[in-house]
């Protein structure tokens, strides 16, 4: 943990949750501030809608900044509502508030998952272009699912995901041990999802590369 997320005092068990890099309590008005602007940002993100495919570089990069935001403040407001409610589970204040943010963030992520199928839909030549690109280098992990992984699975996932974990990293651990059984064939050999993903990023054999970019838009 960060020093500066929690407070042990001398004669605490426990450590109490310095909640306060999030929000000062749940009556914040930054809280409804925050949830006003990301209902704008969304109806902001969902002008872009079936554009993605033909989108420039410089255009897509933006359009992926405006969306990691979303995602970011969203994760903010539902760990703050979670991490609240440990503090004080009998609180019926604070279970309220835990549920309606619950409602609110889910909501947010169901007006958002077309995204992955229009990055799912980008050309394959295009797709290796971005897995490449330097200007893209920060959301390499991002693009490799979203490019290569079937909306379906990521949709199933993801639900499994916001069902038992809020946090960012356990989404991240979860996520991948949900997709580690994922097997591609390439000619006769059979590659994890993290060994094909060598591949498709391989510079010396185009020939591989593009058999395995292939094969993981299939699938």
């Amino acid at each position: 943990f960060n020093k500066n997320f929690f407070i042990m005092k001398e004669k605490d068990i426990l450590p109490v949750w310095n909640l306060g890099k999030f929000f000062a309590g749940i009556d914040d008005p930054s809280i409804n501030e925050t949830k006003l602007a990301l209902s704008q940002s969304i109806v902001e993100l969902n002008q872009l809608k079936s554009h993605i495919p033909k989108m420039k570089d410089y255009d897509l990069l933006s359009f992926i900044r405006k969306y990691e935001q979303i995602v970011e403040k969203s994760h903010n407001l539902m760990n703050f509502a979670s991490l609240n409610l440990c503090t004080q589970r009998d609180n019926k204040d604070a279970q309220i508030f835990e549920k309606r943010t619950e409602e609110f963030v889910l909501n947010i992520f169901e007006q958002i998952s077309w995204v992955h199928e229009e990055i799912y839909n980008i050309p394959i030549e295009k797709k290796y272009e971005l897995l490449q690109s330097q200007k893209f280098k920060d959301y390499q992990e991002w693009l490799t699912y979203n490019l290569l992984l079937p909306p379906a699975l990521s949709t199933a996932v993801r639900k499994a995901v916001n069902k038992f974990s809020s946090i960012t990293n356990g989404w991240n651990d979860l996520y991948k041990k949900m997709t580690s059984s994922l097997n591609f064939v390439v000619g006769k050999k059979q590659f994890t999802l993290d060994e094909i993903s060598e591949v498709a990023h391989c510079n010396g054999n185009k020939e591989q590369r593009d058999k395995a970019l292939k094969v993981m838009s299939s699938e």
